[in-house]
C-alpha cells in the first residue's frame, strides 16, 4: 500500500476522494456536485460575512443540510474542517496524515504528516467551488478564532503621523500576519533613514561635553523606569509604567518593526484593539499579566529574538496635556537567560550579568568598559528631543493599509444576496 501511494504522487497522480460539495467526472477528476456544492460555498460565504461556526452549524441543520456521510447533526468543529479543507478551492495537498503499519492490524493508527512523509501541493488541480483569495481569507479568520479572535477579515492599521509615525497596532488576538506585512504596512508611511547620523551643534561658548558620558540607568535600580517583559507565554508591565501613565486598565499595543520599538498609549475597553495591562487593587493600579500567543512569535521575529529568552524594554513617557505614550526601545533592553544554557564558550565580554536567581540578566551596551554612551550620543539618539509636542499627535487614528498579502474576496453584498438566497426566511433570524 506505502509503495502504491509513492509510486502514484511520483507520476504526478495524488488521491483525491469525494468530499461534500464534489464529485467524480469520467477522468477521475473532482467536478463540483450541482445538488450540494452550495453547501460548503454558503459555509465560506457565511464566514466571511461575519458569522460565528456555531451560528453555520446551526443554521445548517435549521436547513435540514446534511454533511457528506448523511448526517444531519452539524458541529462547530465540523464545520472549521471543512472550512480547511484546501481542495474547495481547487487544490489538492497530499499524504496530510499517515498510517503505521503494525504485526497486529487491529493496532493501526494514523497520525497527522509533520514532516514524517513527503508532501505535495498540487495547485488549481480541479475546478474550485471557492476562490483562492476567499479560501485564504477564511484562513486567517479561522487562526484569529483560536485565540479569542472575532469573526472577521483581520487588518493592519498603521499610525500615519505624530509621535508614534511607523508604528502598527497590534491585535491581541490576530495572529495572522506575518514580520513582511508589518515591515510593509510601516514603510507605507514611515521610511527612516536609519543609517544617517545626526549631526548636533551648540552654541558658541557652551561647555565642551564631549569627554563625558550619561549614565546607563541599568547600573542602578530600575524599578523606576517604566519597562515591558516579554515572554513565551505572557507579557507584563511593570508598576512604575502603569502608575505613571495615568490611565484606566486598558491600552493599545504598537510596534515599529523597522526601529525595533514597542509603543502604548491608553484607550478604552469597546476599542477592538484594547489589551487589559492592569487591574484595580486597594484603589490602585497593578499589572496584569497578559496572554500574547496570537502575536508573541511575530514579534520575537521582528527583534530578532530567540525564542526561549525573556526580555525586559525600558521606555520613556510622553505627554501631551491629557494625552500620554510611552515608547520601549530595543536598545535599552535586558535579557535573562537560563544558567543551564549559558556555557563556558558563550562569550559575555562587555555586558553586565546578575547572576542571581535561576537566570541570569545580561544588559545591552559596553558597560564592562564605560558607564554609558557619551553624552553628545546619547543626545542624539533621544530623537523626540527635537520633536515638538505639537507635532506629537499622539491619538492620531490608524490607517487602514495594503499588504502584498491583500485578499480580492467576494465583494460584502455578493455574499450578502447568496446568503440572503439560500438561508430565504431564516436570514433575518439568523442575521448577525
Amino acid at each position: 500500500m506505502e509503495t502504491s501511494l509513492r509510486m502514484r504522487l511520483d507520476h504526478g497522480l495524488p488521491l483525491t476522494p469525494e468530499l461534500l460539495g464534489f464529485m467524480h467526472n469520467e477522468d477521475g477528476k473532482l467536478i463540483p456536485n450541482p445538488e450540494t456544492f452550495q453547501i460548503p460555498k454558503l459555509m465560506f460565504s457565511m464566514c466571511l460575512f461575519g458569522y460565528s461556526l456555531d451560528t453555520i452549524a446551526e443554521t445548517l441543520m435549521k436547513l435540514n443540510k446534511k454533511t457528506y456521510l448523511g448526517n444531519a447533526k452539524w458541529t462547530a468543529s465540523g464545520v472549521r474542517k471543512s472550512l480547511q479543507n484546501e481542495r474547495y478551492c481547487g487544490d489538492v495537498i497530499t499524504r496530510k496524515r499517515f498510517s503505521k503499519f503494525p504485526a497486529d492490524v487491529v493496532d493501526q493508527k494514523t497520525f497527522k504528516n509533520r514532516g514524517e512523509k513527503p508532501q505535495s501541493h498540487y495547485m488549481d488541480w480541479h475546478d474550485p467551488i471557492v476562490s483562492r483569495d476567499d479560501f485564504i481569507a477564511v484562513q486567517h479568520i479561522l487562526h484569529n478564532t483560536k485565540y479569542g479572535g472575532q469573526s472577521f477579515l483581520p487588518e493592519l492599521c498603521v499610525i500615519p503621523e505624530g509621535l508614534l509615525k511607523g508604528f502598527v497596532v497590534v491585535h491581541p488576538r490576530w495572529g495572522s500576519f506575518s514580520k513582511d506585512d508589518y515591515i510593509q504596512a510601516s514603510q507605507s508611511v514611515d521610511m527612516p533613514n536609519l543609517s544617517e547620523p545626526v549631526t548636533i551643534t551648540e552654541d558658541e561658548g557652551a561647555f565642551d561635553l564631549r569627554e563625558y558620558e550619561v549614565a546607563d540607568f541599568k547600573l542602578f535600580d530600575d524599578r523606576e523606569v517604566p519597562a515591558i517583559t516579554l515572554q513565551k507565554d505572557e507579557i507584563k508591565f511593570n508598576v512604575s509604567c502603569i502608575r505613571n501613565m495615568k490611565c484606566e486598565n486598558h491600552i493599545e499595543l504598537l510596534v515599529h518593526p523597522a526601529k525595533k520599538k514597542i509603543a502604548v498609549r491608553p484607550t478604552t475597553k469597546e476599542n477592538k484593539y484594547a489589551i487589559q495591562w492592569a487591574k484595580d487593587k486597594l484603589n490602585n493600579k497593578e499589572p496584569r499579566s497578559i496572554s500574547c500567543k496570537a502575536y508573541i512569535d511575530i514579534l520575537y521575529e521582528i527583534f530578532g529574538w530567540p525564542s526561549n529568552y525573556k526580555y525586559k524594554l525600558y521606555g520613556c513617557i510622553y505627554r501631551d496635556g491629557h494625552d500620554s505614550a510611552c515608547i520601549f526601545s530595543n536598545m535599552d533592553a535586558s535579557v535573562f537567560i537560563n544558567k543551564d544554557e549559558v556555557g563556558e564558550d558563550v562569550d559575555m565580554t562587555g555586558i553586565l550579568l546578575d547572576r542571581t536567581g535561576k537566570r541570569i540578566r545580561a544588559v545591552t551596551g559596553n558597560l564592562g568598559n564605560s558607564f554609558g554612551n557619551e553624552y553628545y550620543v546619547e543626545q542624539s539618539l533621544n530623537e523626540k528631543s527635537y520633536m515638538t509636542k505639537e507635532k506629537w499627535q499622539m491619538r492620531m487614528d490608524g490607517l487602514l493599509c495594503h499588504t502584498d498579502s491583500d485578499l480580492k474576496i467576494t465583494p460584502y453584498q455578493d455574499l450578502k444576496d447568496f446568503i440572503q438566497k439560500e438561508l430565504g426566511d431564516l436570514f433575518e433570524e439568523v442575521s448577525i
